[in-house]
């Protein structure tokens, strides 16, 4: 089976490819970027390092007009995070068996519920989340 891990670079998301490899996954990381700075750079350096494929999630900036415009009108991130999160885990399993993160569970966002999972996996053909 093949994993796509959503990729910042960070510990949460390192940690994550690491142990779905150990599972015996093949895994490839991925992060999404807007195309307005070059962001993914030190991602794909950490996923270098660890010995991981990397690929780049060409994202539209309307999506990220549309997540500013959120957050200004609510005053409070969360909302966008979220908003974005879910366009790239949906965007991710167009072409991944299992889709994870660094989310943790005591993070507020961005996280999706069980609902939203279950309504992935129908749709995506049985996609399992992590």
């Amino acid at each position: 089976m093949k994993a796509g891990v959503l990729y910042s670079g960070g510990k949460d998301s390192s940690f994550m490819a690491v142990m779905l490899k150990r599972l015996g996954l093949e895994v490839e990381l991925c992060t999404a970027n807007f195309g307005v700075y070059k962001s993914y750079i030190p991602a794909s350096k950490s996923a270098k390092s660890l010995g991981f494929n990397h690929r780049v999630i060409d994202l539209d900036i309307d999506l990220l007009d549309k997540t500013c415009d959120m957050i200004m009108n609510d005053g409070f991130p969360n909302d966008g995070i979220k908003f974005i999160h879910e366009n790239v885990v949906e965007n991710v399993a167009e072409e991944y068996d299992i889709i994870a993160d660094g989310t943790r569970r005591d993070d507020r966002t961005p996280k999706l519920n069980i609902n939203q999972i279950k309504s992935l996996e129908d749709r995506k053909n049985s996609v399992t989340s992590l």
